[in-house]
């Protein structure tokens, strides 16, 4: 038979079992390689969220070179709106130290003698700045909250937000009603004392008074071992309603704006039943700071990376904290309601004077001479 009459061989196909196990095969690797994939652009956010820290407490060391003192981030506006109360807040330390993080033409805008949520101020208030942005706490970016408050001057803005604060300490200190009697014990205020604590609140009638700007001199456990800057996740907050005090706005001078304490450990989760008020209730002397309505996840530090938080120590570097590091115990009490109300409610205590400190309490003060190990922390 010649070859052009020769049968044409026959064609082998797969066969459905071949094509699934190759279907299976590639699934697999797919699985295999997607979290891989995230991995890698979680620790590129990551390293991203650690520039950004670095150049806050870079900008905030050039502060004190140039002003002899680290920036306020906790203050009341020298003059307050007509007719309103005895004080409101002013400008916090990220927006003090804009002049010295390339942003001087926005740190020209501001009137320092007047509170942010003026309409004289509504340019700086408005701005979005991607250096106070982490990249893993991805609802930030371009997030704004449109605010119309007519007891500060009835102007009409949108305030926008920041995903780092300043460490005030272990907890917030306010200028009247539980501090009292907390500013009258000293070893429970030395316990208190952190780098972004409340620093110029005018002094009122039973109230804490004016502590003043730190300086570096002051920090005598050491730069090295005192936390200056600390992330708090805004994705986080904006998820909680009846939030209000501690929104996050990167110019308010406002303990969960610009500020943080480590009364909880990194990532510490509001309790159950916190969003809609049916089991905790935030008040005086029970949630680490003295305003009604401030949880956990507005109080302390915060972030969407996987086991931790970034946080920028005094002397410029920046450490990794995992949400396992050493803390006093955090624990729910029921207490009664001030007279508001004859229910119950649960919430966190302040601890009492001479409770032991864990490492992260002791990280977030100044002058607490305590004795602590880099494999600590």
């Amino acid at each position: 038979m010649s070859q052009a009459n020769r049968p044409e061989a026959a064609r082998r196909g797969f066969t459905l079992i071949e094509l699934l196990v190759v279907i299976a095969i590639i699934a697999v690797l797919i699985a295999l390689l997607l979290p891989a994939v995230q991995s890698a652009r979680e620790a590129a956010r990551r390293i991203q969220c650690t520039n950004n820290l670095k150049q806050i407490q870079l900008a905030t060391m050039n502060y004190e070179s140039g002003q002899g003192c680290l920036p306020i981030n906790r203050v009341a506006a020298p003059s307050p709106p007509p007719n309103f109360r005895a004080h409101v807040d002013g400008f916090g330390g990220l927006a003090r130290i804009m002049a010295f993080s390339e942003q001087s033409p926005l740190y020209n805008t501001i009137n320092f003698n007047y509170c942010p949520f003026t309409f004289g101020n509504s340019t700086v208030v408005q701005t979005g700045l991607s250096m106070l942005w982490c990249p893993s706490d991805g609802k930030i970016v371009g997030l704004g909250f449109f605010e119309v408050e007519p007891g500060w001057d009835g102007s009409s803005m949108v305030l926008r937000y920041s995903s780092y604060a300043g460490m005030a300490g272990t907890y917030a200190l306010q200028s009247t009603g539980s501090c009292d009697q907390r500013a009258a014990n000293p070893a429970l205020l030395a316990q208190q004392n952190g780098l972004m604590i409340d620093t110029g609140l005018p002094t009122t009638a039973g109230g804490c008074g004016t502590i003043g700007p730190r300086t570096l001199a002051s920090i005598t456990d050491g730069t090295s071992n005192t936390i200056a800057w600390v992330e708090r996740c805004q994705s986080k907050l904006n998820d909680i309603t009846g939030e209000f005090e501690c929104k996050g706005w990167w110019v308010d001078a406002e303990y969960g704006d610009t500020s943080v304490t480590s009364f909880y450990p990194p990532n510490f989760p509001n309790p159950p039943g916190y969003a809609t008020g049916t089991n905790f209730k935030a008040a005086d002397g029970c949630d680490g700071h003295s305003e009604g309505g401030d949880s956990p996840v507005a109080m302390s530090a915060q972030s969407l990376h996987p086991g931790g938080v970034n946080v920028a120590f005094t002397d410029g570097s920046v450490h990794f904290i995992k949400n396992t590091i050493n803390s006093w115990n955090t624990s729910l009490v029921t207490r009664s309601n001030n007279g508001s109300n004859s229910a119950p409610f649960a919430c966190f205590p302040y601890p009492q004077p001479g409770t032991a400190a864990g490492v992260w309490q002791a990280l977030s003060t100044i002058a607490g001479g305590e004795v602590l190990s880099a494999d600590q922390y």
